[in-house]
């Protein structure tokens, strides 16, 4: 809209009075008649504000820790000659998540699973894209002059990634601890001498919940004239559940291995090898324990041949959960678009009674001023 004022009235002897006419939007100039000149201030319009950065992105989890490995199964110790000599059988516990289980090629007893490894620790998120910029003000237009728009704002800075999850922590320091062997006792050379109990080996306990390690199965003493059997291996742990007995735990605890049988009456001198523990199907399960191993001894001339067995070992653990990742942060709003910069124009031609189009600059801040001196 123009809005026009006036120092005075039109002059006596016909002269034109001074004045002026502001245009903030469009409009049309007409000149006043007996005005051949004048002067044009003006300004485009303010440029527009910059949009604001996008987020960032969230951080990825951190992966869970690996199950324990089973326990190993314990070894047979077969004395010979009070101790000039010894044999042991053991088999190694299964593998569980990354953790090896035991061997027991050899000892007393069998060897503990290997702790599970802690998890790995999740990436941070991607940062955000900056914001784009605002765009530059319109020009005003008046008298063939041009005033340009002030410029545009910047762009937000993007918002920074959110931090990755933590890793699973290790869970515990051991696997599934080993069984205990099964042994021959002897007293006297050449003789050997067995304790009256059964030669069934204690059965190793099923891997539970993290940090809660299982106990392998007891030792085994051999009887004359009976069979006997190494202790199965106890069950891993599964991700939700724990095992039950040999039975892994779901889902993904490894089954505990079978052990070793020797029926009566058979042939001395031959083990009855115990089955490994099964592999645990996924990261946090634990594999199971191995199973033990029986072995039939020669008595002396005329008594019954005896068979001792190990325990089996135990079940490994379940890893531990990663830690959720963090969201990303905002991104930062954008500037402010600049004003525009006035410029001024003195003794524009004009044609007297004469019209002229005005364009305001937009989309605001845009104003044209047009002025004349008195005639």
């Amino acid at each position: 809209m123009a809005i026009g004022t006036s120092k005075v009235g039109v002059l006596g002897g016909g002269g034109v009075a001074a004045g002026s006419q502001t245009f903030n939007s469009p409009g049309t100039f007409t000149v006043p008649v007996g005005i051949t000149s004048v002067s044009i201030v003006g300004r485009g319009g303010t440029g527009t504000s910059g949009n604001s950065g996008n987020p960032g992105g969230t951080g990825n989890n951190g992966n869970p820790s690996t199950g324990a490995g089973g326990g190993g199964a314990g070894p047979v110790l077969y004395i010979v000659n009070c101790g000039c000599g010894c044999l042991c059988q053991g088999y190694p516990g299964g593998t569980g998540g990354g953790g090896q289980g035991g061997n027991t090629a050899g000892g007393q007893s069998g060897v503990y699973g290997t702790a599970g490894a802690a998890g790995n620790p999740g990436n941070p998120g991607a940062a955000g894209c900056t914001g784009t910029a605002g765009s530059a003000g319109n020009a005003s237009t008046g008298l063939s002059q041009t005033f340009p728009g002030g410029a545009a704002g910047n762009g937000g800075a993007g918002g920074n990634g959110g931090a990755g999850g933590t890793g699973g922590t290790r869970p515990g320091s051991l696997g599934g601890l080993a069984g205990n062997c099964g042994r021959f006792n002897g007293t006297f050379p050449p003789y050997r001498y067995f304790f009256d109990n059964n030669g069934n080996g204690g059965v190793g306990n099923g891997g539970g919940a993290s940090g809660a390690p299982a106990t392998g199965g007891g030792l085994s003493n051999p009887s004359a004239n009976i069979g006997g059997a190494g202790g199965s291996g106890g069950g891993g742990a599964g991700d939700t559940n724990s095992a039950s007995g040999t039975t892994g735990g779901t889902p993904g605890g490894g089954a505990g291995g079978a052990g070793g049988v020797l029926n009566a009456p058979g042939p001395v001198g031959i083990p009855g090898p115990g089955s490994p523990g099964c592999n645990a199907a996924n990261t946090r399960g634990g594999g199971g324990g191995g199973g033990g191993t029986a072995y039939r001894a020669p008595n002396p001339p005329g008594s019954q041949p005896g068979v001792a067995s190990s325990g089996g070992g135990a079940g490994g653990w379940r890893g531990n959960l990663a830690n959720p990742a963090s969201g990303g942060n905002a991104g930062s709003a954008g500037n402010a678009g600049s004003a525009a910069t006035p410029a001024t124009y003195n003794a524009r031609p004009v044609t007297p009674g004469g019209s002229y189009p005005i364009v305001v600059g937009g989309p605001s801040g845009g104003q044209v001023n047009i002025s004349w001196n008195a005639t």
